[in-house]
C-alpha cells in the first residue's frame, strides 16, 4: 500500500501533530512543565534550568536557560527573532552578573523530550539543551561547556543551481 504526501499530512492534522495553518502555541501534552503562557523545566542532569515565556507573562517572549557552578555561570535568552541575549562569566568574583534565581520544583525534560511553547522549541539531548525559534531556525545549544548559536540550514538547492531563499 503506498501512502501519499497528502495522506501523511492529513493524518498528522488529524491526531493534531501538524497543525492546520501558520504556528499555534503548543506545549507537550504528556508533561506536566508548561502553562499557556510558561514552560520551565530542567535538563535530565539537573544543571541546566530554562524557562519558556510567552505573552501574557511578567518577562519578555522569549526561551531561557542558565547554568552555573561555584566558579562559573551563563545564561541567554533567545528572542523571538532568533537573537541571542547571552551572559557568561568565567571569572569566580563577578559570578553574581549571570545567576539567577533558581527553580524549584521543576520538571525534569528527559532526553529526546522537546518542550514547547508559542514559536520556541527546547530538546534535551547528550550536549545539554538545544533551543530554537521558528520560523528561523535560529537558536542556541547550552551545556557546561558554554553557549554555542545555532543557525538555520541553508536555503535548499533548486533545479538550475540557484538557491531557494528560506523563508
Amino acid at each position: 500500500m503506498k501512502t501519499t504526501w497528502a495522506a501523511a499530512a492529513a493524518i498528522a492534522v488529524a491526531a493534531g501533530v501538524l497543525p492546520v495553518a501558520g504556528w499555534a502555541p503548543r506545549a507537550a501534552a504528556e508533561d506536566p512543565m508548561c502553562t499557556a503562557t510558561e514552560c520551565s523545566f530542567v535538563s535530565p542532569n539537573k544543571s541546566i534550568q530554562c524557562v519558556i515565556t510567552v505573552a501574557d507573562t511578567s518577562g519578555p517572549d522569549g526561551a531561557f536557560c542558565a547554568w552555573s557552578d561555584e566558579e562559573r555561570a551563563q545564561n541567554v535568552r533567545l528572542l523571538p527573532n532568533g537573537l541571542l541575549e547571552p551572559c557568561i562569566n568565567p571569572v569566580a568574583d563577578r559570578i553574581d552578573r549571570c545567576e539567577v534565581d533558581l527553580l524549584t520544583d521543576a520538571a525534569t525534560l528527559g532526553y529526546g523530550q522537546t518542550a514547547a511553547l508559542g514559536p520556541f522549541s527546547c530538546v534535551a539531548d547528550a550536549y545539554g539543551i538545544t533551543c530554537r525559534a521558528a520560523p528561523s531556525g535560529k537558536g542556541f545549544a547550552m551545556s557546561s561547556s558554554g553557549i554555542l548559536p545555532i543557525l538555520p540550514p541553508p536555503p535548499a538547492e533548486v533545479p538550475g543551481g540557484r538557491r531557494r531563499q528560506n523563508r
